[in-house]
């Protein structure tokens, strides 16, 4: 009171908890017990925004909150017959050469404005060889996102900063949507924050023994944990098949091997996809980028110093920028392209 004087406090919120059993639809619940989604989601702050889409459901074994309106009989009475067994997957395709953004939709049954849509891509629906389009899902809301152009890159030194324009994704139309071939990523800077870039694919699969062995390209933010969680074996396993001491981390770029007993190539994409598509979307809820720069390799330098202390850029987000480029192995006077981030005010 010295300070602020009188404060009238709000009443804390009220609230029931139910630890799901199961999955389920976070619109079905909404409908069963008359509340609202909005509802559901001012008190489940951590449900992540495709369960309110539809593109995922309400995890198993978390704990819901929902409004103490409501009694914990009549809530668990109703989400006893509700639940799902499985979670809706993470669909995806990586563009290769020759796809269009009309062929990719009929190759997966979807809609050409869905997908594009989706994936904030532009009027000409342009795509890039080695994106990771997101494939819709069977009752998912389609929301516009923005549309993001593409910066070329400079040619002469010094470089000039690019600065890159938005503009809201149009609504869909009846009119035929104009689409191009993919084009090659290196042409220029790809910079979609709808759009993960990574090589999420397994690149071989191979039989020792009885076990079924897979081989990946190591990508940003990954650990042998993460693997070892997606495909529900013990990480010593993974260590042991790669010949890896304890302790001793794994690096971008890096092949590593993979034990697929508990769980299919798809099903170990799919979390992989959804892993990476959670950091950019957290990401990008916070952070804007309008223009990019260049930063020139000095002799010492590596891509966890540039990134922490100098450029202050995930380590993700400079691969982004860079897709061609060899994090391992750099050298002085070397251009490296990376984005100015720009916090996004509240509200």
């Amino acid at each position: 009171q010295k300070y602020f004087g009188s404060i009238k406090l709000k009443k804390p919120v009220t609230f029931q908890v139910v630890k799901t059993k199961g999955y389920l639809s976070v619109q079905e619940l909404s409908n069963g017990l008359n509340i609202s989604v909005r509802d559901i989601q001012v008190l489940n702050p951590a449900l992540r925004k495709p369960v309110f889409t539809g593109q995922k459901h309400i995890p198993k074994g978390f704990y819901l909150k929902l409004p103490a309106t409501l009694t914990l009989p009549d809530i668990k009475k109703h989400i006893a017959g509700s639940y799902k067994q499985k979670q809706k997957p993470s669909r995806f395709h990586r563009v290769q050469k020759g796809d269009t953004a009309g062929s990719i939709a009929r190759l997966h049954s979807v809609k050409l404005n869905d997908l594009i849509l989706a994936n904030g891509l532009n009027r000409r629906a342009t795509i890039y060889i080695g994106q990771n389009l997101r494939i819709p899902v069977k009752d998912e809301i389609i929301l516009a996102k923005k549309e993001h152009k593409i910066a070329a890159i400079p040619q002469k030194s010094p470089p000039k900063k690019i600065i890159v324009k938005e503009k809201r994704v149009p609504q869909p139309v009846s009119e035929p949507v104009s689409e191009t071939l993919a084009k090659p990523i290196q042409e220029e800077v790809f910079i979609n924050p709808n759009i993960v870039t990574s090589n999420l694919n397994v690149l071989k699969t191979y039989s020792k023994g009885n076990q079924k062995i897979g081989t990946i390209k190591v990508e940003a933010e990954e650990t042998l944990g993460h693997y070892a969680d997606w495909l529900q074996v013990p990480t010593q396993q993974i260590r042991a098949l790669n010949r890896l001491k304890y302790g001793k981390p794994i690096s971008i770029d890096q092949k590593i091997k993979l034990l697929l007993k508990n769980k299919t190539v798809q099903e170990f994409e799919e979390q992989r996809y959804e892993f990476h598509k959670e950091i950019e979307e957290d990401f990008f809820e916070s952070f804007s980028i309008k223009e990019f720069d260049i930063n020139e390799v000095k002799k010492g330098d590596n891509i966890w110093t540039l990134c922490l202390n100098r450029l202050e850029v995930p380590i993700w987000l400079i691969k982004k920028y860079n897709p061609k480029m060899s994090f391992d192995s750099l050298f002085p006077r070397q251009k490296i392209k990376y984005p100015i981030i720009n916090k996004l005010t509240d509200g």
